[in-house]
């Protein structure tokens, strides 16, 4: 079964192989910085100092963990790689944007406000919205359920019966961890604090420019 794709897989390999070292670098270092933090403890008291890193990174930690559980099972099967290849771009797509707006909002320069507000609402909310809500669950997660038995069975039929639907449920499972991390994130990202400092500080000095105009 294998043999039939693999020569056809190379790119997709060597994607994948880029994709795993970059989440277990991510992760390696999350976890050295927690270790750092925690050995340093700039908090009162040591529970503070134990807790606060932990929470602070956890969520990466724990996205990362999961991004190479799915790309280790992706990588598994030829079959499986595309779905998987599929995915994985469509994070990265969404992932760009939201360095993008977090490189405009710490720029060494001052952006205006009025760009923040587009990158933000017309580029990072929309995209990430369709390749996080869609893409995963309407394109990754509905062919491997609904359009991808046959490989699927011919998988169960060269391993052991239950592959089928342990594999289904599985990924089923992973991808329903993915959405609620997403979602928690989509939560973040309309209330992100720092956009509302900046839209609360533009909104600020308009209504002292507009003071200035009225006295005048």
């Amino acid at each position: 079964m294998e043999e039939d794709f693999d020569e056809l897989n190379g790119l997709l390999k060597f994607y994948f192989l880029l994709q795993a070292s970059y989440h277990l670098h991510s992760g390696a270092f999350h976890v050295l910085t927690i270790i750092i933090l925690w050995a340093r403890k700039q908090s009162v008291t040591k529970e503070i100092a134990v807790t606060k890193p932990f929470t602070s990174y956890w969520r990466s930690l724990f996205q990362h963990g999961l991004a190479l559980l799915l790309i280790g099972g992706a990588h598994l099967f030829a079959s499986t790689r595309r779905l998987g290849a599929i995915g994985s771009f469509a994070l990265d797509a969404s992932s760009f944007l939201l360095h993008l707006l977090q490189v405009c909002i710490n720029a060494p320069i001052t952006i205006p406000t009025p760009y923040i507000k587009a990158v933000h609402r017309g580029l990072v909310i929309p995209i990430f919205i369709y390749c996080r809500f869609y893409v995963w669950p309407f394109v990754v997660w509905r062919s491997a359920w609904s359009e991808s038995k046959d490989w699927l069975m011919q998988m169960e039929s060269t391993l052991f019966p239950g592959i089928y639907d342990i594999m289904i449920y599985l990924f089923t499972g992973l991808t329903l961890i993915l959405l609620a991390l997403n979602l928690v994130l989509f939560k973040r990202l309309v209330n992100h604090p720092h956009l509302q400092r900046v839209y609360n500080k533009n909104n600020d000095a308009t209504s002292a420019e507009t003071q200035v105009s009225d006295d005048e």
